[in-house]
């Protein structure tokens, strides 16, 4: 790129995917405030990452996710099958969180240097620097053996820990499954802020939490009572909010219907804006393609950013200035990661190619001197 370089540039981290059938690299690219990129340094985080079985249809123990703490000095990588890694970022190497080798990644907490995981043990808040776990046993215990805890997240400001649990259908009991969210205030025993009739499952890692600390998001899929058993073809995506400054709990959007869907929404750094993916369809029924909307928090207007036909998006994120989302487009075999402008006027690849539904993490800063 032309001009004179920026002294200080944010760095995107993603998963380097350069032939079909080599085994991919977490690589780094430079990037300015526009997302332009400047620079691809040598470094690379010392994370194994496997190969795709492209010749199977089983994919294999493929990276789904990245978790960058709040600091930044800590990141965690979710594999398919088996579980989640540590990365110590200023090392850039992989670090032993337990002795046992599956854990599942749940939440940061907000300090970023403890983190809530699921092991076979139970629910752990580990901290990072004194190997010291504490479990967490005040969530509702399973009545029957198909209760799962889908979510938690701590909001930023440390008070509030919300939930995500659904209930299955029990003869006697409720005649649907039923998604319930819950919060934890410091001091305070748990409350239910609502429950979901017909909420099938609460999209993980979905809990997302304003900046303020006044308002959460999160995805569920709903089968309605006029459509009949749970099947795919019967199911509908919802993105709910709740706010706690009024205690109203509404649903905000329909991100989907009939189809699967994977990725959470995300606030934006300054709180003004929700990104989230919806995917379109044609009168046949055939996906058309996923886009990227903004919403309103306060009035529930829409607006769509990006006009893709025939494409799979994935993995929405925020540029550290809220002025910028990035997201990798799937083309088959390979993907790229991608930038727009919240006006829509400005998209364009910076990173690629990936794999496809790559995950990555844009750090705020990064050094433009190399």
């Amino acid at each position: 790129m032309g001009g004179e370089r920026p002294a200080v540039l944010q760095t995107i981290w993603f998963p380097y995917y350069p032939a079909l059938g080599s085994t991919p690299q977490m690589q780094a690219v430079f990037v300015d405030q526009r997302g332009q990129q400047w620079a691809q340094p040598d470094s690379r985080l010392d994370l194994v990452l496997p190969a795709p079985n492209v010749y199977g249809l089983d994919p294999g123990p493929i990276l789904t996710d990245l978790h960058l703490s709040p600091t930044g000095r800590w990141l965690i990588a979710d594999f398919t099958y088996t579980g989640s890694r540590l990365v110590d970022m200023p090392s850039m190497e992989e670090v032993r969180l337990l002795a046992s080798d599956q854990w599942y990644f749940l939440a940061w907490h907000p300090d970023g240097r403890q983190v809530l995981i699921s092991t076979e043990e139970g629910l752990l808040l580990s901290n990072l620097a004194s190997t010291s776990y504490t479990a967490l046993d005040y969530y509702p215990r399973p009545e029957f053996e198909r209760t799962q805890i889908c979510a938690l997240a701590y909001s930023p400001n440390g008070m509030h820990l919300a939930d995500a649990v659904v209930y299955p259908a029990v003869h006697g009991v409720r005649n649907v499954e039923m998604a319930e969210i819950g919060l934890r205030t410091h001091g305070e025993e748990r409350r239910t802020l609502v429950q979901i009739p017909g909420g099938t499952y609460v999209l993980d890692h979905s809990l997302q939490w304003s900046p303020d600390s006044q308002r959460f998001i999160w995805i569920v899929n709903v089968v309605p009572n006029e459509a009949g058993p749970v099947r795919l073809e019967n199911m509908q995506t919802q993105l709910w909010i709740a706010d706690l400054s009024n205690g109203n709990v509404r649903m905000l959007a329909v991100l989907g219907e009939a189809v699967e869907y994977k990725y959470p929404a995300v606030w934006s750094p300054n709180g003004q804006h929700v990104a989230a993916l919806i995917i379109g369809k044609a009168q046949d029924s055939e996906v058309v393609g996923d886009n990227v909307f903004l919403l309103d928090p306060e009035s529930g207007a829409v607006r769509q950013i990006t006009d893709f036909v025939n494409e799979h998006l994935s993995h929405l994120t925020w540029s550290p200035d809220s002025q910028w989302l990035a997201f990798t487009v799937s083309k088959g075999e390979y993907g790229e990661i991608w930038v727009t402008n919240i006006a829509g006027t400005q998209q364009y690849p910076v990173a690629g190619p990936t794999l496809p539904d790559a995950p990555f993490v844009w750090l705020p800063e990064g050094r433009g001197g190399e």
